[in-house]
């Protein structure tokens, strides 16, 4: 028996001498690099926070933006070796720079070179979307000295979503297994939208229109332009407000010139209020600044005996969506006794040549239609010595009291 424990000793202590000093060199080799792994997260990086996008499109859920931002700022701010860029530095910064944090997201080098500027290790940026029970936030850290792109995500509805997704950011950028997620944090965000209720206050300079509110009377206009008509205790959300007086109040759609109550549409915030200003004009109102496209008129001294010109060049866009192009020249042209006017018309490029001579101490007066408009020139000779002329081009496609014609 003796024998045998000498030979195990023996064998043990050979093993030793022939392989200690070889365990030693790995232990230290792993201390070392336990060291320096520890030493590289250790460091102090810093993050630049650009935005998270509502991916949804639908503005009802925008409130979630600042409660992810919120709660995930909060979260990685808390850590000892991650500092967050501060805000005013990056806003100052894009402006300077004439940039947009779109751009920055969207163009890898242009955000590379934007965190350098900023003195950033990393651009965090995020977006999320609404999957009717539950949200899926996203969220990427471009290293801004190599380029590379770390991808994070976490599905879920409560605060304990956000704060998944704060822990793999903070592992993954500074090295730290820290644990946020806990029981506090099963409140759901997508509860917590706020439904305070905000205030429409309406302008009009309409008397005694009738006002509604989804399709709702909700009571009259005043009159008074300088003083709202408000309405209190709205919910929050997609509302439409439309006025209607009677078949000659309201407004116009273009180019076809349909005439209907003035009415809109928009998004009233939580707690907010919102100004509406009522468009409703009598349609004539609106028809005539339509209706003229050229009005202009000069005087002529006979004795100056020289030729006169004027050149206008208009288009507008007729009720069926079409461009049309116009050019009047009107050349007063001194003869023996008299002037001579001669009228260059093109009508999209096509040529109509008239003269007029006026009659002596009269009213001369020519009008004549071509396609959808009607020139008209008048040539005052009543006055000894001079000429005084007017014309003017307006449309025929439209007219004052076109919109009775519907309900005739």
């Amino acid at each position: 028996m003796n024998i045998k424990n000498n030979f195990l000793a023996k064998i043990l202590s050979w093993f030793q001498n022939k392989y200690m000093a070889s365990i030693k060199k790995i232990f230290i080799v792993f201390i070392l690099s336990i060291s320096f792994s520890f030493n590289l997260y250790s460091e102090n990086i810093t993050a630049a926070f650009l935005s998270i996008e509502n991916m949804n499109r639908n503005p009802g859920y925008d409130y979630l933006k600042g409660i992810i931002e919120g709660m995930f700022l909060y979260d990685i701010s808390s850590s000892d070796t991650l500092s967050l860029t501060d805000r005013s530095d990056i806003e100052n910064v894009l402006y300077e720079q004439k940039l947009k944090l779109s751009g920055l997201i969207e163009d890898k080098d242009a955000g590379m070179s934007f965190g350098k500027i900023v003195g950033a290790d990393y651009l965090l940026s995020g977006s999320y979307v609404y999957l009717g029970e539950d949200l899926l936030i996203n969220m990427k850290a471009v290293n801004v000295v190599t380029g590379n792109v770390t991808a994070f995500s976490a599905r879920g509805y409560t605060e304990n979503t956000i704060h998944e997704l704060s822990e793999q950011v903070l592992f993954a950028l500074t090295g730290e297994a820290v644990n946020i997620v806990s029981d506090e944090g099963k409140r759901s965000i997508i509860s917590m939208r706020d439904e305070s209720p905000g205030t429409i206050n309406l302008y009009s300079v309409i008397q005694g229109a009738e006002i509604f509110l989804d399709d709702e009377f909700a009571g009259y206009t005043t009159g008074n332009g300088m003083v709202p008509v408000e309405m209190g205790d709205i919910p929050p959300g997609m509302h439409k407000v439309r006025i209607h007086l009677n078949n000659s109040f309201g407004v116009i759609d273009l180019p076809e010139f349909k005439f209907r109550d003035w009415e809109e549409e928009f998004e009233l915030k939580p707690g907010k209020k919102i100004i509406l200003r009522d468009q409703t004009r009598h349609f004539n109102d609106l028809i005539y600044k339509h209706l003229y496209i050229v009005w202009e008129g000069f005087k002529i001294n006979k004795s100056d005996a020289s030729t006169v010109q004027r050149i206008h060049e208009k288009s507008f866009i007729d009720r069926n969506g079409d461009e049309i192009n116009i050019e009047l020249t009107i050349r007063a042209i001194p003869a023996e006794e008299h002037y001579l006017f001669r009228i260059i018309y093109k009508y999209n490029g096509q040529d109509n040549n008239f003269d007029i001579i006026p009659e002596k101490g009269k009213d001369t007066e020519f009008e004549k239609d071509i396609e959808k408009t009607r020139l008209k020139v008048k040539i005052n000779d009543r006055y000894e010595g001079r000429y005084e002329v007017d014309y003017n081009v307006k449309r025929t496609d439209i007219r004052q009291n076109m919109f009775r014609e519907k309900t005739e």
